[in-house]
């Protein structure tokens, strides 16, 4: 992600997730390009680089499944 977003860009997102326990927010772009057109889609895909990502995977995606594990890590590299 890093390499396709600057500090200056503007992204709409969406909290899926506000875990104020472990301080822990999940926000989801994807969730807000699911209800463009296939040639907004297509636009976002061309204006953010994103060479890897189709319309089909945007379509397809689920959101609601999400690797947590993951999570942890990002949390071990940030307090170390």
């Amino acid at each position: 992600m890093k390499n396709n977003f600057s500090k200056r860009n503007r992204l709409n997102l969406i909290i899926l997730i506000f875990d104020k326990q472990n301080k822990r927010i999940i926000l989801s772009a994807l969730a807000i390009v699911k209800d463009k057109t296939d040639e907004e889609i297509a636009a976002d895909i061309n204006d953010y680089k994103l060479e890897k990502v189709t319309i089909a995977d945007v379509r397809n995606s689920d959101l609601g499944k999400y690797d947590y594990s993951y999570f942890d890590l990002l949390q071990k590299k940030a307090t170390t």
